[in-house]
């Protein structure tokens, strides 16, 4: 091995080009693997995307699944850290909601959706501003996507269900910061 130069473009491409492939390695030739796979974001994003093709209900007996309650609940507890203050702003809003439209019949689905889709705007914003995780976020943002394809009252009950499950769990694993 002698000391020849190499020009910084030309050490660029070569790198660049060794990080393309599917093997990336480190600086001593160890393979190293992107465990975006292992994040708890990936871990809730794809626990959603099965929520959101089974819905919230077994479709043959007309209730709530069982390992949305249980099984998925656990897993998104798991997976997600939040403040008291932020969870407690969140879960108000939601129940705000309910007070204002579960009483009434599907013909105010449209401004329940109006109100889901405001809210989204709020956690972008909160996400924005670091106060929330991306792990809840989209936890919220999908569960709210489900809400709008469902398009029923039934729809949001069952996600307040989903939901208050969920907190149960996050509060038993210590997932909630009392700040």
């Amino acid at each position: 091995m002698g000391n020849s130069k190499i020009s910084f473009s030309d050490f660029k491409k070569e790198n660049n080009s060794e990080r393309r492939g599917s093997n990336s390695r480190n600086r001593n030739g160890k393979n190293i693997q992107n465990n975006n796979w292992n994040s708890p974001k990936f871990k809730v994003t794809e626990i959603m995307k099965e929520i959101l093709e089974k819905g919230y209900r077994d479709k043959s007996k007309n209730v709530l699944r069982k390992e949305l309650v249980s099984i998925e609940a656990k897993n998104i507890a798991e997976n997600m850290k939040i403040t008291n203050s932020q969870l407690r702003a969140f879960f108000n809003e939601l129940k705000k909601l309910k007070q204002k439209y579960i009483d009434e019949n599907e013909k105010n689905v449209d401004k329940l959706h109006i109100e889901l889709l405001i809210l989204k705007s709020k956690l972008e914003y909160k996400k924005g501003g670091k106060k929330i995780t991306n792990e809840f976020s989209e936890f919220m943002e999908k569960n709210i996507d489900i809400v709008i394809k469902e398009n029923t009252i039934q729809s949001y009950k069952d996600f307040l269900v989903f939901f208050e499950t969920v907190l149960g769990y996050m509060y038993g694993l210590g997932g909630v910061n009392n700040r």
